[in-house]
């Protein structure tokens, strides 16, 4: 008995799985980047941002989401796979409340219940 998957499956798994990891490597990048903005907002000048470790792991996240971006898009229409990235739309603030304690509205969450149900719908 084979337990793989046949090669069609495992390629809109795979699929599926670097569309989904585009948005959420973006998401916790932006965490990152407002973790990284208490430097300056603790009166810091800009060159103090050369040594935050949350800015140099936001980039290195953005860095990863975008050549996983590159690859998807060498095996997906860019018309299916952009919707993808309005998934960060519904990742970020879901954890800036999470994470940084931020707080989302009942208007808040209706529209990100909506954008994650148009990104459904794009991909019929």
């Amino acid at each position: 008995m084979n337990d793989h998957p046949p090669p069609a499956a495992f390629n809109a798994f795979a699929q599926y799985a670097m569309l989904l990891a585009v948005p959420v490597l973006i998401a916790l990048g932006q965490v990152l980047f407002k973790l990284a903005s208490a430097t300056l907002a603790a009166g810091q000048p800009l060159r103090a941002l050369a040594t935050n470790p949350y800015l140099f792991a936001a980039l290195a996240l953005y860095a990863l989401g975008t050549l996983i971006w590159l690859l998807v898009l060498s095996r997906v229409d860019l018309v299916r796979a952009y919707p993808f990235a309005a998934l960060s739309f519904v990742l970020v603030p879901l954890l800036g409340q999470w994470w940084l304690g931020e707080q989302l509205g009942p208007a808040y969450i209706a529209g990100v219940v909506l954008i994650a149900a148009g990104v459904v719908l794009c991909q019929w």
